[in-house]
């Protein structure tokens, strides 16, 4: 049977501990000889080389474009919050048409303290704004990257992610740095579950 599974979590105190776990995760689908494993917007996609089986990433792009687009958004821009997931907000954007520009703010993260800065003006002056990423863990780059946009002269902000876990506080963050609506997929059941993955995974299996 297919196995569906999320990797989760980004902190500096547990890299060694979510290495391993992945590791133990990656032995267990080769011992059990599963034919095919999905995931969905995995962070990593290379550590579905590491497995002996199928392993495929699902895409849950197009079902999030689709709901933005129905919430009337004008003069578009998606924002990545940093410049390693700037190819990701490409492949986002072209859901929106051809001329959507992309921006990314520069973010720099202290390997001791784990805090991040960000920095950077963009041309965003009335636009509404996308700022898409593939997790929302405890949304500390993302309430910087919005408020970062605000003050580029973003109109309206949308934080996007497929998976939003929202731990601690980060919707408070996240809406107090000046968001308009935080959109998840259902990987994680909470109030930002706004998109239903069932389409995107069921254009996979069938």
């Amino acid at each position: 049977d297919p196995l569906i599974l999320h990797m989760l979590v980004k902190t500096k105190f547990l890299d060694l501990v979510r290495a391993k776990f992945a590791n133990l995760i990656l032995r267990l689908i080769d011992f059990m000889r599963i034919d095919e494993v999905y995931v969905v917007d995995i962070h990593a996609p290379k550590i579905l080389e590491e497995i002996q089986c199928k392993g495929i990433n699902i895409d849950s792009m197009k079902v999030l474009a689709d709901y933005i687009k129905s919430l009337d958004v004008k003069d578009l821009a998606v924002v990545a919050p940093d410049k390693g997931a700037v190819e990701r907000s490409k492949a986002f954007a072209k859901h929106f048409g051809e001329n959507v520009p992309v921006e990314y703010f520069e973010k720099i993260r202290d390997v001791k303290t784990g805090e991040i800065t960000m920095t950077g003006k963009l041309n965003l002056k009335n636009k509404d704004v996308v700022v898409s990423d593939d997790i929302i863990a405890t949304g500390g780059t993302m309430a910087k990257a919005i408020k970062l946009s605000k003050d580029s002269g973003a109109n309206r902000v949308f934080a996007v992610a497929t998976h939003a876990l929202l731990l601690q506080n980060a919707k408070f963050k996240i809406i107090k740095a000046g968001a308009d609506e935080i959109i998840g997929t259902d990987s994680i059941d909470n109030e930002a579950s706004k998109v239903s993955l069932s389409k995107a995974i069921a254009d996979y299996l069938v």
